[in-house]
């Protein structure tokens, strides 16, 4: 339960962002006529990644232990593989996305003068980006930041939407098999 609302959480602020960063781009490339704020909108969902982590315990458990291989079911223990897989994936694009905002192109922005996660910017509660004075967000420093930035974005979104799949999928076998 606690999982599947977490999953439930992270993939609705995964859609947000790949909405955002998706639409910043379409924005910035088509040349399309918005306001600074409303673009300042978009970008700030290139700084962003959707944060899951499961509450695995009685799993892992059963694992550690040996009892998971009590379960005869072909089908759950495929499911199990397929929620343990996507998870994987997703731990990967969460690394891809670090190295992203700590070592790639979001630093780049910062060498510019572009504050992510500004104390001033939380304390007026406006925008999670401070922009130096006269940075274009049209710029191609700009879109170099978010286009990595979206994929990876899009890439977990998909590896959260795989692990519900196989969550609920693994859930109704469990059911099935308990006669529930």
């Amino acid at each position: 339960m606690v999982t599947r609302e977490g999953l439930d959480r992270a993939i609705g602020q995964g859609e947000s962002l790949v909405e955002r960063t998706g639409g910043f781009l379409d924005v910035v490339r088509g040349g399309e006529e918005i306001s600074r704020d409303s673009l300042l909108y978009l970008f700030e969902g290139v700084g962003d990644a959707a944060f899951f982590e499961p509450t695995l315990a009685s799993y892992r458990t059963a694992v550690a232990t040996g009892a998971i291989e009590l379960v005869r079911s072909p089908l759950l223990i495929a499911r199990l593989s397929d929620f343990d897989f996507a998870l994987g994936l997703y731990k990967l694009h969460l690394s891809v996305s670090a190295e992203q905002y700590y070592l790639g192109p979001l630093q780049d922005l910062r060498r510019e003068g572009v504050a992510f996660d500004s104390p001033m910017a939380q304390a007026t509660g406006v925008s999670d980006i401070v922009l130096p004075p006269g940075f274009d967000l049209r710029d191609v420093s700009a879109l170099a930041a978010a286009e990595p930035m979206y994929t990876v974005q899009r890439n977990m979104l998909e590896n959260l939407q795989a692990m519900r799949a196989a969550a609920a999928s693994a859930v109704g076998e469990l059911d099935q098999l308990l006669g529930e």
